[in-house]
């Protein structure tokens, strides 16, 4: 187990290893909110029966989606006068 370990970090390095985890977690965290369903309200949008599933699906993506713009913007090469 430790070599499988071992030879995934190095096959993968530290951003696909930690990326593979995040989503493991998040692989858990969906499976056990699977069932769950509440009232979602916010400002003046009351939506009702939304699974939790659903809220964590839509906010891990635009979380990723936030996380490229905001890469793309700061990586972005500056021009000169």
């Amino acid at each position: 187990m430790k070599t499988l370990i071992k030879k995934t970090f190095k096959f993968l390095g530290l951003k696909g290893t930690s990326i593979i985890l995040i989503c493991f977690v998040f692989m858990i965290l969906a499976l056990q909110n699977l069932s769950q369903a509440f009232t979602f309200s916010f400002l003046f949008w009351d939506i009702a029966a939304v699974s939790v599933l659903e809220i964590m699906l839509g906010s891990m993506t635009a979380g990723v989606i936030t996380g490229f713009v905001v890469r793309s913007l700061l990586l972005r090469p500056s021009k000169s006068l």
